[in-house]
């Protein structure tokens, strides 16, 4: 218990006038109480990304406000595909849909491992992403409409640039986990959403186990989940 106010003491000093945690869904896409998704897919490839939020977070022990989202690359041809890293940014949108905050990707995370380099997702295989999005703070607090922007470069060097948007669901969307969504402590997520209802997420760990699911977020084995 100690451990966990001292947590949410660091994150009070880096976002302390930061609400605890806001939930998105994509603009444009037709979705139920789960959490939803935009998606693309053509001939030779299919991506999917779902935002988990607005959230505080703790990382190298210092509180951060992250925009989390989540993208599962498929190749369905023998071509691999490569998203370079330096290529993902979101764009947090104002008025009329005009940007005035640019954020990079600061981490990204497949399982227990950060990813340094390109994803490289291989012919006829699906690879699933983690990404973090990190400000000391945001113009105006939680963003109302965010644009994920990532590329693909073909074997022959051709770069695709291509962009989602995420919207803020009101308080009163039914879409919106509530307060009586507590966490799955079996599984560590409810309804599609990382640890819903909690604005204290802990430090930023992955299991080191080998284990493939969508969700690969997790706190240490030994605060009780898994």
């Amino acid at each position: 218990m100690l451990r966990g106010l001292f947590a949410i003491t660091l994150l009070a000093v880096g976002c302390a006038s930061q609400p605890p945690r806001e939930y998105y869904g994509p603009v444009g896409a037709d979705f139920g109480e789960t959490i939803g998704e935009w998606s693309h897919e053509d001939e030779q490839l299919s991506f999917h990304v779902r935002c988990q939020g607005y959230y505080l977070n703790e990382v190298d022990g210092r509180g951060v406000c992250t925009l989390h989202l989540q993208l599962t690359a498929t190749c369905t041809s023998g071509d691999p595909l490569t998203l370079p890293l330096e290529l993902l940014s979101i764009d947090v949108l104002g008025e009329l849909g005009r940007p005035h905050q640019l954020l990079p990707v600061s981490e990204v995370w497949e399982c227990g491992r950060r990813l340094d380099e390109a994803l490289v997702v291989p012919g006829w295989s699906r690879r699933a992403v983690d990404m973090f999005f990190d400000a000391a703070e945001f113009t105006g607090g939680a963003p109302e409409l965010l644009r994920l922007r990532f590329g693909q470069r073909d074997i022959d060097g051709t770069l695709k640039i291509y962009e989602c948007q995420f919207f803020r669901l009101a308080e009163d969307d039914p879409r919106r986990p509530d307060g009586r969504d507590l966490a799955d402590p079996g599984h560590g997520y409810m309804r599609g959403y990382y640890l819903p209802g909690w604005g204290d997420l802990g430090e930023r760990r992955l299991r080191s186990k080998d284990e493939l699911r969508m969700f690969h977020m997790f706190h240490e084995p030994d605060e009780g989940l898994l």
